[in-house]
């Protein structure tokens, strides 16, 4: 009787121990992710700082995200970095919450990836760095969450840099989109349109003020050399074009589109349906 009793009893404390096991690694892989995605959230606003504006975190609203060579090489090996550490954790083990991160997680680093050693835009689309200058500001100037001293500092501060960007460009580009080429044509005149409304939108001590001033002279004298660089030089550029082999199409369409519907499953899908259909 003692024999069986204590039999049970182990039987019992073992089956307790698993379950507590089990519930201890659960929250080692969830504890795991949480820290990582909270790393890859201060990483992300830093190197981001308009959409970091945006999302409402004003740590990084003074700076543009740089598209230089060694900016991009920082950005994809800490890109990869991330990717590798979270391969490493079982997504199966996670809560229904963590579990959709890990995967819009997964997926942007993958996209990330893909925009930066194949799609490679910064080489092409000159429409691109106006863009990222004027959502920039626009970001600021939007504003609600700042007073409104502290949102003319920071579009003071964040115009100061404004520049730097379009240097970039002239680092970088390298083929000549005519699609893009008109569209850079715009975007420049919406932000001279927007650098027109500045000062009345702005408030603050005169010497802020006359920086603001300054920068936007800087600018616009920038903007416009730029101009005359893309129909210039950018203009005699050999044409950008997409790769069309299979294999770069289906890879394509996987981050355009989504993996789930690619070329082969559709077409196992339709594939199905027809035979239903017969």
């Amino acid at each position: 009787m003692w024999t069986e009793l204590h039999k049970f009893s182990l039987m019992k404390f073992a089956l307790l121990f698993l379950v507590v096991h089990f519930f201890s690694c659960s929250q080692s892989y969830v504890k795991s992710y949480t820290d990582l995605e909270s790393a890859f959230t201060d990483w992300y606003f830093k190197f981001h700082p308009v959409q970091s504006t945006q999302y409402g975190s004003h740590e990084y609203n003074f700076s543009f995200q740089r598209l230089d060579n060694d900016a991009r090489e920082e950005y994809l090996a800490d890109v990869q970095r991330f990717s590798i550490e979270l391969s490493q954790i079982d997504e199966t083990k996670l809560p229904e919450t963590e579990y959709v991160n890990y995967n819009v997680l997964t997926k942007f680093l993958s996209a990330e990836v893909y925009s930066l050693q194949s799609e490679r835009r910064f080489e092409w689309d000159v429409s691109l760095y106006p863009k990222m200058i004027y959502d920039g500001i626009i970001a600021l100037v939007d504003l609600d969450y700042l007073d409104m001293n502290a949102r003319t500092n920071a579009i003071e501060r964040r115009l100061a840099v404004s520049t730097s960007v379009l240097d970039d460009a002239y680092e970088n580009l390298k083929f000549n989109s005519v699609f893009h080429q008109k569209k850079t044509s715009e975007i420049i005149n919406a932000l001279h349109q927007l650098l027109n409304e500045l000062p009345l939108k702005v408030m603050s001590d005169n010497q802020t003020l006359d920086k603001i001033d300054s920068h936007i002279i800087k600018l616009r004298r920038e903007l416009e050399m730029y101009e005359d660089w893309v129909e210039g030089d950018y203009s005699s550029f050999d044409i950008y074009e997409i790769e069309k082999t299979p294999e770069a199409l289906k890879t394509i369409f996987a981050h355009v589109v989504g993996g789930e519907y690619s070329i082969s499953k559709i077409s196992q899908l339709a594939e199905k349906r027809i035979h239903k259909i017969q």
